[in-house]
């Protein structure tokens, strides 16, 4: 599974990343804007969901839950302390993608339990830790996705071995010289 992160670069507009990344070929979008406000939100969003909707690719947005209800988003991805994972998905209903941030492999068995559909580790946390709390969590007979957010192209590899089930990575992708080709490479490395 690859996630594209949609956020501000100096290169792209959110809507050029959201088409660049359909072109080569992902069907998960994540749209990170902790520093827009609600009325540049409602300037930018309409034209990333309906490429989305155009293209039948999954929009997901970190943080804000709010926002993908209004703009009808698929869901959300929550960091530790952005919200009560359990109370967003009452709010999203059961039909809602909610993802949240664990530390803690007893947290990632809970939030399974409680109808949450993925798992992300912290982006600092060192691979061979994670691919312990994995371990820990596949013990306990639990088989909630994770995804990692690698710090580069070149550690998605070692992630995957990991056991992640997928990636979301966004900054990495966009500052290659061809990011269509990139995520095309990354679909192959993660779908052999």
């Amino acid at each position: 599974m690859l996630q594209i992160l949609l956020e501000t670069n100096d290169k792209y507009s959110l809507a050029e990343m959201a088409q660049m990344a359909i072109e080569g070929g992902c069907g998960w979008l994540v749209l990170r804007v902790p520093d827009y406000g609600d009325d540049e939100l409602r300037q930018i969003c309409p034209e990333i969901v309906e490429l989305c909707r155009e293209s039948s690719v999954m929009l997901t947005v970190e943080d804000r839950p709010e926002l993908a209800k209004e703009f009808g988003m698929h869901g959300v991805y929550l960091h530790i302390g952005a919200g009560v994972p359990t109370s967003v998905r009452e709010q999203l209903g059961p039909e809602a993608v909610v993802g949240a941030e664990v530390s803690d492999g007893s947290v990632a068995v809970s939030l399974a339990s409680a109808d949450i559909d993925y798992a992300g580790l912290p982006a600092t946390m060192p691979v061979d830790e994670a691919s312990t709390l994995i371990g820990n969590v596949r013990n306990a007979s639990c088989e909630i996705p994770f995804v990692a957010f690698p710090p580069g192209i070149k550690d998605v590899e070692a992630c995957v071995n990991a056991g992640f089930s997928g990636v979301c990575m966004g900054r990495q992708i966009f500052e290659e010289a061809d990011p269509v080709s990139v995520i095309e490479e990354l679909l192959a490395m993660l779908t052999k």
